[in-house]
């Protein structure tokens, strides 16, 4: 009996606990959408801070701050588009702790689009623009996670499904003798974010 209760204290977190977590690690990101046929994933780097409150035995709530490269190359015949996204997320995540040091959370991450770069080349053909009056500076992105704390050590994988177009209506970009517009394409950004990180738990 004593085994079994050390082990499931073990298994719960203290209630009311305050925690600080900065992590870092890699980050795969690509698009989606219906236009989004023939893209090649980008990879990357993240890193960020996250703040967690434990209100309960196998919930909390998480608030961070995080950078991370994005984007995502999409070839199509001879023509190669190379679109770099990097992005400062925020999400606001509730955790489950479905078994000791093992978690699942999901949530909502504004997003804010600091690095764009648009390089389009085919046919003989290149153009390349600093894409920030073409691309949207936000986007609202869904975080899906899983996470897993040993010792304070914290192994984690998150999923980022931008909800916003990646250009904004009516957008376009010339140069060279072409005019591509891109205000009407499906493309959203998602990304996967695979991290280390260490939890410093605050009274």
């Amino acid at each position: 009996m004593s085994m079994l209760i050390a082990f499931i204290a073990c298994g719960q977190n203290d209630v009311k606990q305050w925690s600080l977590k900065p992590f870092a690690g890699m980050s795969i990101s690509s698009f989606m959408g219906d236009d989004a046929d023939g893209s090649e994933a980008r990879f990357g780097y993240h890193g960020g801070l996250e703040v967690e409150y434990q209100f309960h035995h196998r919930w909390s709530v998480a608030l961070g701050a995080l950078y991370s490269t994005g984007g995502a190359k999409i070839s199509e015949n001879a023509d190669n588009m190379t679109i770099k996204s990097d992005r400062i997320y925020f999400p606001l995540t509730a955790k489950c702790y479905v078994w000791r040091g093992l978690s699942l959370s999901a949530g909502v991450a504004p997003t804010i689009v600091v690095n764009s770069v648009f390089d389009f080349r085919g046919n003989d053909v290149s153009v390349g623009v600093k894409s920030g009056k073409i691309s949207r500076s936000f986007d609202v992105s869904i975080p899906i996670g899983v996470s897993y704390e040993y010792r304070n050590v914290v192994a984690g994988a998150s999923a980022y499904f931008g909800l916003c177009p990646l250009f904004k209506k009516n957008s376009y970009i010339e140069g060279n003798g072409i005019r591509l517009d891109l205000g009407d394409a499906k493309i959203n950004n998602y990304a996967v974010m695979i991290s280390l990180g260490y939890k410093f738990k605050l009274k």
